[in-house]
């Protein structure tokens, strides 16, 4: 394993002529409801795709400079501040660097004494009150961003959120599990609002459509999703294609994205590089007209998709302010002509894309 990990950053915002123009002023997402993002038809319109490579106006290598005692192993979510940069990789272990790639410290608690957690969920990025939250099961494990344990809260509710994300300075939304086969999950809840306390502030209903879908897009879609943006998490339902967005004020908001002429809901929003794959029996006799597995990442400003159809790789950059899709082929393989990256990251830092090559 190599001591030190290097990551790229891709800067996008600063080139915003290339997205909405420089005399057209920026649009608020409070205008227009629900909201709506339409993908440009580049499967029949090659012309559509756009090197994201010309989009960025930089690349910046950082090394991760780490001591032999603390090596990053593979990486499961990376988020970055203005200030730092957090890994959590595949040994339940968070690392902190600042951002010039300087390691700050290692949060590893795994166990089962007190203040100790048996594995992780996940984890919970909180840049306003420089707060981080490790969730396993229902307690989440709030440090400093020193490392230096604050408190364990027990989320009060009968069932736990199989992933969390931050949403004001002291409340999170969590994303509760559901049955595979019959799509229901305890009182019907697919969201629940909690505070640092662990009360549950809203819950949030979801609606299924079908249960068990024949096809074979709405099944690899059976689960649920959420990031962070800056107007407040974005959900993605279990087993249907509704998508809305959970505000500052607690308020849901639809979110309505489209791709391939049809209402779609990208499957993955989390910060990580993990992807779904499904086997060849399951897979539908005109599987080339389907979307077989897809990553998708959210910015600030931008949203970030990759996905894979017939074989070949896909992505798009969409504006969601002002509702402009841009379409990128081989973004996994490619995202300039000379440079091979590994995996997207997503980054609460405005406009950059993070790779661990």
């Amino acid at each position: 394993m190599k001591a030190n990990q290097l990551i790229s950053l891709i800067c996008l915002l600063s080139v915003p002529s290339l997205f909405w123009g420089c005399d057209r002023p920026e649009k608020s997402l409070s205008t227009d409801l629900p909201y709506r993002i339409n993908w440009p038809d580049f499967l029949g319109d090659p012309e559509e795709l756009t090197k994201l490579g010309s989009i960025a106006e930089s690349i910046d290598y950082i090394t991760l400079k780490t001591p032999d005692s603390a090596k990053v192993g593979m990486m499961f979510e990376m988020r970055i501040t203005d200030n730092n940069i957090f890994v959590l990789d595949q040994t339940f272990s968070l690392f902190v660097f600042d951002i010039e790639g300087n390691f700050r410290t290692k949060i590893n608690h795994l166990g089962r004494g007190p203040g100790e957690y048996p594995g992780l969920n996940g984890s919970m990025i909180n840049v306003d009150n420089d707060l981080i939250g490790l969730h396993y099961g229902s307690k989440v494990f709030f440090y400093d961003f020193s490392g230096n344990p604050i408190k364990v809260t027990d989320i009060k509710y009968g069932s736990y959120p199989v992933s969390a994300n931050w949403l004001t300075d002291d409340k999170y939304v969590g994303l509760m599990n559901v049955s595979p086969l019959t799509g229901e999950s305890p009182d019907d809840i697919s969201t629940i609002i909690f505070d640092t306390e662990g009360n549950v502030l809203k819950k949030e209903r979801y609606f299924v459509e079908e249960k068990r879908p024949e096809s074979m897009t709405s099944w690899v879609e059976r689960l649920g999703h959420l990031t962070r943006i800056k107007e407040g998490v974005l959900v993605k339902e279990p087993y249907n294609d509704t998508t809305f967005i959970i505000k500052d004020d607690l308020e849901r908001i639809p979110f309505i994205i489209n791709y391939l002429g049809r209402h779609r809901a990208p499957r993955e929003f989390l910060e990580t590089p993990m992807s779904y794959n499904l086997g060849e029996n399951r897979a539908p006799s005109d599987v080339a007209s389907y979307i077989m597995s897809y990553r998708s990442f959210i910015y600030p400003a931008y949203f970030f998709v990759t996905f894979k159809n017939n074989n070949r790789n896909y992505s798009g950059v969409w504006d969601y302010r002002n509702m402009k899709a841009f379409s990128v082929s081989d973004a996994v393989a490619g995202l300039t002509d000379d440079i091979d990256f590994g995996l997207p990251f997503v980054s609460p830092r405005d406009g950059f894309i993070a790779n661990n090559p």
